[in-house]
């Protein structure tokens, strides 16, 4: 497995768990609780939202750096004048 091939995995897996988390949280959820004398704090849903389109758009660069590997089309305009 090479190293496009991680990242790709890896953007995919955390693309599935912050939308998993978004779709299972409520809007009035607490932000930090204690457990044991354990303090948890949770991510705010906006920074979930920002890591998601962090993670979507990295995983598009990647999927367009191993189209380019494989000599197929990116999907990015390329714009030449003669």
């Amino acid at each position: 497995m090479g190293r496009l091939d991680e990242e790709r995995t890896h953007c995919e897996t955390m693309i599935s768990v912050i939308s998993a988390t978004l779709e299972n949280r409520a809007t009035a959820d607490i932000s930090q609780y204690q457990v044991g004398g354990q303090l948890i704090t949770k991510m705010p849903i906006k920074d979930l939202l920002y890591y998601r389109g962090y993670y979507t758009s990295k995983l598009q660069r990647i999927k367009q750096m191993e189209r380019a590997q494989q000599g197929k089309a990116t999907g990015r305009l390329v714009k030449v004048a003669f």
